[in-house]
């Protein structure tokens, strides 16, 4: 049976949404309450926890190379990473190459930050995960290594760090 690419592409849209939303929003939330308030007193939001996910994984890189991998604006970017910056979660140097480039990078702060929130997620996400059979766990566990590998083939990028800054 041949499958049709744009069935396919429906898929992804449909699914990802509710992967995103049934399990990633809700262990923030659900697992988190203090800490989330704390974050969220900070004036904060969701778009700050990714960005800061987003450099964690990337490295020291300009506001204008992570807002392109974000597919965020550098206008909307800026007041993100403004107050990340306030927030000691980031922090910023002048690019060595070329001066006029400020690049962002995790502070010790944000990486301490980010371990937490990471273990706190994933801990989550495992009570999440207890009432599913074994041979349930095996399957979403391959279906997302295989998942995984596609991506990085549509994506053309086995190194996800930024070679541009």
């Amino acid at each position: 049976m041949e499958i049709d690419k744009d069935c396919v592409a429906d898929e992804i849209m449909n699914t990802l949404p509710t992967l995103f939303k049934g399990i990633f929003q809700s262990c923030v939330r659900d697992s988190e309450a203090n800490e989330e308030q704390e974050f969220l007193s900070k004036h904060m939001s969701m778009s700050h926890l990714h960005v800061l996910f987003a450099i964690e994984k990337l490295g020291p890189c300009s506001i204008s190379n992570i807002a392109k991998k974000m597919l965020i604006s550098k206008p909307n970017m800026t007041p993100i990473i403004d107050k990340l910056i306030l927030s000691g979660f980031i922090k910023r140097e002048y690019s060595q190459k070329d001066r006029r480039v400020i690049n962002v990078y995790i502070s010790e702060e944000g990486k301490v930050f980010i371990k937490e929130k990471k273990e706190k997620i994933r801990k989550t996400i495992a009570e999440k995960l207890i009432n599913l059979r074994h041979e349930d766990l095996s399957d979403l566990y391959i279906a997302l290594g295989t998942i995984k590998s596609i991506f990085i083939k549509l994506n053309n990028e086995e190194n996800s760090q930024c070679n541009e800054c």
